[in-house]
């Protein structure tokens, strides 16, 4: 977790908001979310921080819906594409 660690001592001086994940947990079998669990971990050496966890962070050009429609994860969902 060099990355984490190095923002978490350079951010020492002031307050860290760290951008985390719903589920974000180090013994998870998943590599996102034990990586995220680990960086957490060193956020907290800080003096001043704050860990959002988000479930969804979506932006410009996201596939979530397109993918979901695809995998029938939301049967009845409708987007201006699938009308």
């Amino acid at each position: 977790m060099a990355i984490p660690r190095e923002i978490a001592r350079a951010c020492n001086s002031c307050r860290l908001i760290q951008m985390s994940a719903l589920g974000a947990d180090e013994d998870s079998e998943i590599p996102y979310f034990r990586t995220k669990a680990l960086g957490e971990k060193e956020v907290r050496k800080v003096k001043s921080y704050a860990i959002a966890r988000p479930s969804l962070v979506l932006g410009p050009n996201q596939r979530l819906f397109h993918d979901a429609l695809k995998w029938r994860i939301f049967p009845n969902l409708k987007t201006p594409s699938s009308r």
